[in-house]
Parts: C-alpha cells; sequence; structure tokens
C-alpha cells in the first residue's frame, strides 16, 4: 500500500510483486532432473507438429510484502486465489518453437497491517491478477530428452482493493509491469507412469513498473508512482499421465521483487502530501490442471 510520508491518514499501503530467492539453487536443481531425465529410457519428449491449444484451472498461494528503509514489514497479504488460463503453443520446423498465454485469477485474501498511524489492522483486500506471456526458443533433442531453451517476455497486472474497517479507509492500487527474462525447458516421455515430464525454469528481470492509487475524487487525475526495477525466478513442474497425454497437471512457483519509488507530492482536497510506494516481495505457488487439444 501507498506510504503517506508527511499526511497522518488513515488507510493502507501498497506494492507490487515479490521475491529475490535462489535462482541458482533452481539452476542445479535443473541440472538435476534433466541428468535423471536423460537416464530414463523415453522417446524425445514433445516432439509435435504444428500446434494446440491448453486450457485449464489454476489454483495459487499469494504472498505479498511490503517493507519499509529499516527493513521492518509494513503488511502482508497471503490467501488462495482460482483462476483460468488459455494457450497455445506450436513448433517451427525442428529446431523452433514459440508459446503464447493468458491468465485471469480473483479472490479475497487476508490483508495483515498497520493504519498510517501505525495502529494494527486487519481486514482483507480483493486481488484481481492478469497476465499476458509470450516465448520463443529453439530447441535440440538429444537421447531421451528435448532441451529448450527460450527468451520471455510477460505483461503482468494486478489490481489491488483494500477493504474499509472501522478504523482505515478503503484503498484501491493498480499495478501494472513487465518482465523479460530467459530459461530453459528440459522434457521427456515414455515412462509406465508418464506420457510427459517437463521441468521448466526460468529467470526475469522486474521493470516499467507503475502504480496507480485511488486518491482524490478524479480518476484521470490519480497519482502514479513507479517502483524500481526488481529481479525474480519462475519454476514449474508439469506431468501427463501415461493413459491421457491431452491432461496436463503442473506445480508452479514464482517469486519477484521491486524496489521503493521516489516520492510524490499530491493534493488531496485542500491538503498536500507526499506519498511513496514502498519496496515489496512476493510470492505465488500453487496447482495447474488443463487438457491440451
Amino acid at each position: 500500500m501507498v506510504t503517506f510520508l508527511h499526511y497522518p491518514v488513515r488507510g493502507q499501503q501498497v506494492v507490487t510483486a515479490i521475491a529475490k530467492q535462489g535462482a541458482f539453487a533452481c539452476l542445479r536443481v535443473w541440472c538435476v532432473v534433466s541428468c535423471s531425465l536423460v537416464a530414463g529410457t523415453a522417446a524425445a519428449a514433445d516432439q509435435r507438429a504444428g500446434g494446440y491449444v491448453e486450457a485449464g484451472a489454476s489454483w495459487l498461494y499469494f504472498n505479498y510484502q511490503e517493507t519499509g528503509s529499516a527493513g521492518q514489514v509494513l503488511n502482508e497479504e497471503t490467501g488462495d486465489i482460482p483462476g483460468v488460463y488459455v494457450a497455445w503453443s506450436s513448433v517451427f520446423g525442428s529446431y523452433a518453437w514459440a508459446r503464447l498465454e493468458a491468465s485471469y485469477a480473483s479472490h479475497s485474501v487476508t490483508y495483515e497491517g498497520q493504519t498510517q498511524a501505525g495502529a494494527p489492522l486487519t481486514t482483507s483486500t480483493h486481488e484481481r491478477l492478469i497476465h499476458y506471456d509470450g516465448r520463443v526458443g529453439g530447441q535440440w533433442l538429444q537421447n531421451a530428452i528435448a532441451v529448450r531453451p527460450f527468451l520471455s517476455v510477460r505483461y503482468q497486472r494486478w489490481d489491488r482493493e483494500i477493504q474499509p474497517t472501522a478504523s482505515s479507509l478503503a484503498l484501491n492500487e493498480y499495478y501494472r509491469w513487465w518482465e523479460a527474462g530467459v530459461g530453459v525447458e528440459s522434457c521427456g516421455s515414455g515412462w509406465s507412469w508418464a506420457a510427459e515430464v517437463c521441468l521448466d525454469l526460468g529467470v526475469f528481470r522486474t521493470t516499467a513498473a507503475e502504480v496507480e492509487v485511488a486518491l482524490g475524487s478524479d480518476p484521470d487525475n490519480y497519482p502514479v508512482l513507479e517502483p524500481g526495477d526488481g529481479s525474480g525466478y519462475r519454476v514449474q513442474l508439469r506431468w501427463s499421465p501415461p493413459a491421457s497425454s491431452h491432461l496436463v497437471v503442473s506445480l508452479f512457483h514464482a517469486a519477484w521483487d521491486f524496489d521503493r519509488s521516489d516520492s510524490e507530492l499530491v493534493r488531496l482536497g485542500f491538503a498536500q502530501l507526499r506519498i511513496r510506494e514502498p519496496a515489496s516481495e512476493a510470492s505465488r505457488q500453487g496447482v495447474r490442471v488443463a487438457l491440451r487439444f
């Protein structure tokens, strides 16, 4: 939630995004799993001609924290959020592929924090999470494994509506940002217990973030804060059962962060106040179930 630097109003704070956690540790995990896949007796994975559409549902656990300049936690949001997604993938020739994806998730989660005056505050926040993702990459088939390095671009949208209580006002904030990254996917197929298994690992930079804060009576003139760039990673383990390669079950985890924004002087009625978006960390982890057509 936005921090009011020089004006004692009731409310909460805003931010965007989370977690700078061990990307290199994840890379080591990917190497170990890839070696295990090669050791398995499997045909080269996912050698599809043309493309396919994937549509499914997701359930994720959402965690978000904002921190002050001394590292103290200002507020935290946690809870489960259901969603849906659709994706299109295609292979071009023998060595190139692309994937486009869109997702939507929405639900209320628990908010634990404090008012601008420092009083403890517990309420709920209604979340809407939307992303559009694109990937392009190459693929190499070696023995029982397919290795697919890729470049990725993702646009994230997060609508955050902190609900009012007897001691605090409602506060709506609207986050927008881009993620640019690299990654690798490793797949194997043909086991008795799986038609296909894939491990997907990516690291990315969070950039060009904006937070629109619903202060004042004119939506066309809401203040916009710009959190500093951060970094993140994303891991996904995907499995298809031997009885139906069209069914896809995935476990995923993603984490990223943002630096705090510069302060902005805004007018609220006859008063002027200075606001700032604190530094933040966020993570999402959960499960997806989908069908491919």
